[in-house]
């Protein structure tokens, strides 16, 4: 949950860095305080996510939230579980192989 959280708050914060960028450098149409106010936020955002998750990307399409590992989502970290589905892949891939080569000659 927290870790959502921050993931929030670090888009909002990039978001609000691209709004000052736009408007307060290239159309110079904010006022210091609206241009200073985007930019305290587009700052303070990205220390408030590593203080919360002890993520250090810098931009947020680069985190890896544990939340996505949610069962059914990745691989289990169970590791006999992991050691079943390797070797069941495993001998699938020897058979379709077999069958492969069965079908050549």
């Amino acid at each position: 949950m927290i870790e959502r959280l921050a993931l929030v708050i670090h888009w909002v914060g990039f978001l609000c860095l691209l709004l000052a960028i736009f408007y307060g450098v290239i159309l110079q149409s904010l006022t210091d305080t609206e241009f200073y106010s985007l930019l305290l936020t587009a700052v303070a955002a990205w220390p408030i996510k590593f203080i919360l998750t002890g993520n250090k990307a810098i931009f947020p399409w680069q985190a890896k939230y544990s939340w996505t590992l949610q069962k059914g989502i990745h691989i289990t970290e169970n590791k006999d579980e992991v050691m079943k589905f390797q070797q069941a892949v495993d001998s699938a891939f020897s058979r379709m192989q077999r069958a492969r080569s069965a079908s050549r000659e």
